[in-house]
């Protein structure tokens, strides 16, 4: 059977659509961090370190949340998961590392290729593309070791496999991967509203929250658009029976 990018839109629609707690969860946390980094770019209270604390706690329960939904929801897909607090705070820390691990590779690559372009300004242009190809790929690197993490009994060590994780990412089709880097490229960059950070109005605070709603939806789309692209594009214990999913729809 073939699979679609706007078959993998629908079935994460879908997937989205029956999960409304899990949009809820996504919405409470975005809104919290939203406040909690306004309060700290203001700097006018003598709570900033334990605001900054909070941050990260809420930030690792965001992304713990996505990782510990997505999987369970794509495994175990008959009922509505329950929130499991240590194992969304567990997958929250190996996220959070992975991300770290693997934006310290981005932040290499990106100004080695502008030192590399510079000393060969010629091939600039093969240069460019080759650096935006590249930076394509390790931008889906911490999604990849979540996934492998997931495949291989919630190993951490198989999140550092950056062998088996390029594998995975290179397995997918050329349409899955512009799809998935340019969305989570666009939905990562205004996961931080503004109006809250401008004032804690009335009217900037309902935008915010409108905001919010519409983020925390479209995120939970992205991670399941991300995730099912890579499981359906390499051979695991769930992909024959996502496969069949995409049947019925």
């Amino acid at each position: 059977m073939e699979i679609t990018v706007k078959d993998i839109f629908k079935m994460s629609l879908k997937m989205t659509g029956k999960n409304k707690r899990f949009v809820l969860i996504v919405f409470a946390l975005l809104f919290i961090l939203n406040i909690c980094i306004a309060m700290h770019e203001a700097g006018d209270t003598p709570y900033e370190f334990i605001i900054a604390i909070i941050i990260v706690l809420v930030y690792i329960l965001f992304v713990g949340s996505l990782a510990y939904f997505t999987e369970k929801i794509i495994s175990e897909s008959s009922n509505p998961p329950e929130y499991d607090y240590n194992w969304v705070f567990r997958k929250g820390i190996h996220e959070a590392l992975f991300f770290t691990v693997y934006i310290v590779i981005e932040f290499v690559v990106y100004y080695g290729f502008d030192y590399i372009i510079d000393l060969f300004p010629d091939y600039d242009d093969i240069l460019i593309i080759a650096k935006f190809l590249i930076l394509g790929v390790i931008t889906i690197l911490p999604m990849a070791a979540m996934i492998n993490v997931f495949l291989h009994d919630e190993k951490f060590k198989y999140g550092l496999k950056v062998k088996q994780l390029l594998h995975l990412i290179l397995n997918l089709k050329t349409s899955y991967f512009i799809t998935i880097v340019i969305i989570r490229l666009v939905i990562e960059n205004i996961i931080f509203i503004a109006p809250v950070s401008q004032g804690f109005t009335l009217t900037n605070i309902i935008i915010s929250i409108l905001s919010i709603i519409i983020i925390s939806f479209l995120y939970v789309i992205v991670q399941f658009i991300s995730t099912l692209g890579i499981v359906i594009s390499n051979k695991n214990q769930y992909r024959s029976q996502l496969l069949k999913k995409f049947e019925s729809i």
